[in-house]
């Protein structure tokens, strides 16, 4: 009877730690990044931040935007892959904002609560330069009536 019951115990033992064990050797890094469309951007101009979380699931915080205007945001997306055996996932929370002034600025950290605890992006820095001077539409039309007006007698 002994000898049934370690048979019956191995047989239900050795599928748990495969499932456990290959699930260890697929494990993905759990990564939490912020991604700027550019890192320089003119005074006035749209501008793309996106914090996306990878190989775990949380409730994104994003940090203070007291130094932008934020145009459109948050957006959220979604995804979960299973290819070859593996499985990642990830999930981002996007903005665009407008720096209305020139100069350097700090877009703080933002937070991820997840199963695994707190996690932090780290900051990062956006530079804003002047806004490009628009060219004067009144001198065009002007030069571009002289031009015409010169064939005449």
């Amino acid at each position: 009877m002994k000898k049934v019951l370690q048979h019956i115990s191995m047989r239900l033992l050795l599928p748990v730690l495969l499932v456990f064990g290959l699930g260890e050797i697929h494990a993905q890094e759990i990564l939490f990044n912020t991604q700027l469309s550019s890192k320089t951007v003119q005074a006035g101009a749209r501008f793309k931040v996106t914090f996306n979380l990878q190989n775990t699931k949380g409730r994104i915080i994003p940090p203070n935007f007291s130094d932008f205007q934020i145009i459109f945001g948050p957006s959220s997306s979604q995804s979960y892959n299973y290819i070859n055996g593996k499985s990642s996932s990830s999930q981002s929370v996007a903005y665009i904002l407008v720096a209305p002034n020139p100069g350097t600025f700090t877009i703080g950290a933002a937070k991820a609560e997840t199963n695994q605890g707190l996690l932090e992006t780290d900051p990062v820095e956006i530079t804003v330069t002047k806004a490009a001077a628009k060219p004067n539409n009144n001198a065009q039309a002007n030069s571009g009536n002289n031009a015409g007006s010169s064939g005449q007698a």
